[in-house]
Parts: C-alpha cells; structure tokens; sequence
C-alpha cells in the first residue's frame, strides 16, 4: 500500500507524461472529409448525430428565417468546431463556401469523451461561452449596423484572425 502511495508522489518525466487531450486532439484519428463549394455539412432542425473539426476551408453558418431569407450568423475556420451544442438536433446550417475538409466525430462519442476527461470538461465549457458570446455579439451587430458597417466589421475579423483558426 505503502509503495503504491509513494509512486503517486513521483515526479514524472516528460517521456512519461500523456500528450495533453484538447478539443481538437479526440478529432486526430478521424479520416478527413472533403465538401466541395456549397455542398450543405449540417442541415437546421436535423438530429445532432455528430460533431466536426474544420481541417481546412471556410464553412458558412446560417439560419433560414420566417421570409424564406438565409441570415448568414458566422463563419467557420480551420481549428474551429461545429456541433457542439448540447442540443439534440442542430440549431443551424453550415455549408462550404469554398472546398473544406472535416473530421466527423459521433456527438453521444464526444460527450463521453467529455464527461469523462477532467481536461476537456473546461475546454468545452469555454467553446460554450465562446459561441455565446459570438452569437450575441452578431445579433447587435445585425441590429446595430448598416450594411456597410456589417462589411467592415466582417472584413476586421477576418483579418484579426491568427493562423489556425485562433481569434486574436
């Protein structure tokens, strides 16, 4: 018992140590999907069977509003993940703006992996409050706006955006 306790207290060298688990490394060993230019990913209103990982591309998230126009909420970029919604169907769609690759991931896969790993739970969380925060954001935007302040604010985020996917 004794020893047992002591080998907890070990400090661990780094060939011991396991890679650190992030949202984007549980997508790692999923094959690549290619999407050519405006083939539809996820569809509003069907089940959320899955959850994916932007490898490469831009995929555009919209919602079909009550007059039959497309209100474009976001775009998605390379790191970025779609689906994370703890909802039981998709509260949006996504299409391919240009060709884009994906990593698919089972959604009730996922949220073992999460509930299961103290590492990711946060991670998770923080991807929550992440979209949270965007779609409020957009909707004064929306509201506040013109169109041409619509433009520049999309063209300012897009060019605050570091390589990867990571907002600045």
């Amino acid at each position: 018992m004794l020893s047992e306790a002591a080998s907890f207290c070990r400090p661990l060298n780094a060939a011991s140590m396991a890679p650190e688990v992030t949202l984007s490394s549980i997508f790692s060993d999923r094959p690549a999907e290619s999407f050519a230019a405006g083939c539809g990913l996820v569809w509003e209103g069907d089940p959320a069977s899955h959850v994916f990982e932007v490898v490469e591309g831009v995929l555009r998230v919209f919602r079909i509003i009550g007059d039959g126009r497309r209100a474009i909420t976001g775009f998605l970029y390379p790191g970025d993940i779609l689906g994370v919604s703890i909802r039981d169907r998709y509260l949006y769609s996504a299409e391919a703006v240009n060709s884009v690759k994906v990593r698919r991931f089972s959604a009730a896969s996922f949220q073992q992996a999460i509930n299961l790993s103290p590492e990711l739970r946060p991670q998770f969380f923080a991807k929550l409050c992440d979209e949270m925060a965007g779609a409020q954001e957009q909707m004064v935007m929306l509201s506040r706006k013109n169109a041409e302040e619509r433009i520049c604010t999309f063209l300012m985020r897009l060019a605050d955006r570091r390589p990867g996917g990571a907002p600045t």
